[in-house]
């Protein structure tokens, strides 16, 4: 009996695992590289595979769901981990394409006016921050932090002032399209609060306070764990069936909004439903088990990245060793779903699109694929380690100033 053996498959997980597993997930990134005229983006999907491509909202060549700005994101971070300057370089490369592809206000009014393709054909989903200039801009201010390069601030300011340019004003307010999510108009907010920081203007503090006691009201559940109902139906009400666990719909996306009200009010109810909220995950059995509104999709937008995301945050946020345990847990999983068949490759496959569970896909991008996945397990091993990684967009406003 081969007593002094000991598998692989025995063995824990170490940070200098997850980290490995980032970097070979880069080098998987990079066999869909694209070199351009003027630096460097990367194909939506491999040839071959049965999903979203380049001419569809979200999966657009720059975007920062599928595309260079989400991708280049997450080579910053791995610069950041790493220290090793190809990756750096190489998000430098896809900033060179998005400045020199640059588009201007017409862009919006074309956008907005004509046929949508995709999944769902949103005009405001096709012109917001998940897919257009916003989400280059964020890339890029990423990268003038990094860098110091006033060329990639100078792009950012560009971007906010187009974006004011192409708003309407009209008896409603300010607005771009008729969708207000944070996948549209909303995300647009998110970008100039970013930008301006505070107003310190009461009433808009009262109106969010308003807006998340709306959403205890319909929450279920108690302090051992909260969910949100997927939505309100203005007909049949709350969904008490149906419940999203990760970033868009979910306690990983509904908590920044209870993080952000205690830390600008200090008022302990909402930091106890941040942490309730995020119970509710595990409370639901994720990361293991699938449920409606957490199937078998392996990304930071609506899978299991998104919540490893959130716990190493939540991790870093409390202290707690609960969190600790839920972000360790979910790392493993994340990490075992994965395919590295391929020495020094390594991917994930996922079912993203819901209601087609038959289509699976290794999408590279930061929020639809591995990208988001590797970035997930390069935010564990910062969180063992002490190291600091760029936040990604929904975490900005928790950072100092």
């Amino acid at each position: 009996m081969a007593k002094l053996i000991t598998p692989e498959i025995f063995q824990k997980n170490t940070a200098e695992d997850y980290l490995k597993a980032a970097i070979d997930t880069a080098e998987w990134i990079d066999t869909l590289a694209i070199k351009t005229e003027y630096g460097r983006i990367w194909q939506a999907l491999p040839e071959g595979q049965d999903g979203y491509r380049e001419d569809v909202p979200l999966f657009t060549p720059k975007s920062m769901y599928d595309g260079s700005a989400g991708i280049g994101i997450f080579f910053i971070r791995l610069y950041e981990a790493t220290g090793d300057t190809r990756w750096l370089t190489e998000a430098e490369e896809a900033a060179a394409h998005i400045i020199a592809t640059k588009v201007g206000v017409e862009w919006y009014q074309t956008t907005l006016h004509s046929e949508v393709k995709g999944i769902i054909p949103v005009p405001g989903w096709a012109v917001g921050p998940y897919n257009g200039p916003v989400g280059e801009a964020y890339f890029l201010e990423d990268l003038y932090q990094v860098t110091g390069k006033q060329e990639y601030r100078d792009y950012v300011l560009y971007v906010a002032d187009v974006l004011l340019e192409a708003a309407v004003t009209d008896e409603r307010g300010l607005h771009w399209s008729d969708q207000e999510d944070i996948t549209a108009d909303g995300g647009f907010i998110v970008f100039l609060d970013i930008l301006y920081r505070k107003t310190g203007i009461k009433k808009y503090l009262e109106l969010a306070k308003e807006g998340l006691t709306y959403a205890m009201n319909i929450a279920v559940g108690d302090e051992t764990g909260r969910l949100i109902p997927y939505q309100d139906h203005p007909v049949t009400g709350p969904t008490y069936d149906k419940y999203y666990l990760s970033t868009c719909h979910g306690p990983v996306g509904s908590t920044q909004a209870f993080r952000e009200l205690y830390e600008i009010t200090g008022e302990e109810i909402y930091r106890n439903w941040t942490i309730e909220l995020s119970r509710g995950i595990v409370r639901a059995g994720a990361p293991e088990k699938h449920s409606w509104g957490f199937w078998n999709c392996q990304c930071q937008c609506c899978g299991t990245a998104g919540i490893l995301e959130h716990f190493a945050a939540m991790y870093e946020y409390t202290g707690e060793k609960e969190f600790y345990d839920y972000m360790i847990r979910t790392a493993d999983v994340m990490l075992s779903d994965s395919d590295h068949r391929t020495p020094g490759l390594r991917t994930w496959y996922d079912s993203w699109w819901r209601t087609i569970p038959t289509r699976v896909v290794s999408y590279p991008g930061l929020y639809v694929g591995v990208a988001g996945c590797a970035s997930s397990l390069l935010r564990t091993y910062a969180a063992l380690t002490g190291k600091k990684l760029t936040n990604l967009y929904e975490y900005h406003f928790f950072e100092k100033f």
